[in-house]
């Protein structure tokens, strides 16, 4: 299958469209591939119904913001047709889950997906720190 592995920038995974499902059992990426694409995407590795995953979360301004960021997300999903699990805690909290639900597990298209996602602009939702006061 050829995957990205830690020698190629996240920008190669950026530029690689995702492979259709449509019913196809993917290949699952190993342990070894999994760990280095979560470090070359910056995403965490975590278990969603008993399925490997990756997940990011941000803290965004406020409720709208996150409504706005699942927006932007839904966009590159519906180019992708690869849809991740999305999630507001609170009203600012918001996880973002990629795992292939048809093969159970982690597939090259999540990590696809992921730096996709890393490259949005968002900075406008992003919650801003306060000011330090000595």
């Amino acid at each position: 299958m050829g995957l990205i592995t830690e020698q190629s920038p996240v920008s190669g995974l950026a530029a690689i469209q995702c492979v259709p499902c449509h019913g196809n059992i993917l290949h699952l990426v190993t342990e070894e591939e999994a760990k280095a694409l979560c470090q070359q995407v910056g995403w965490e590795r975590v278990e969603v119904n008993n399925f490997q995953a990756i997940r990011k979360q941000y803290k965004v301004r406020n409720f709208l913001a996150a409504l706005e960021l699942f927006r932007r997300i839904g966009e590159v999903a519906l180019e992708e047709g690869h849809h991740p699990d999305l999630h507001v805690q609170g009203y600012n909290s918001v996880s973002v889950e990629l795992y292939t639900h048809a093969s159970g597990g982690l597939t090259q298209n999540d990590f696809i997906v992921a730096a996709k996602l890393n490259q949005l602009s968002i900075s406008d939702f992003l919650r801003k720190p306060k000011p330090r006061v000595l």
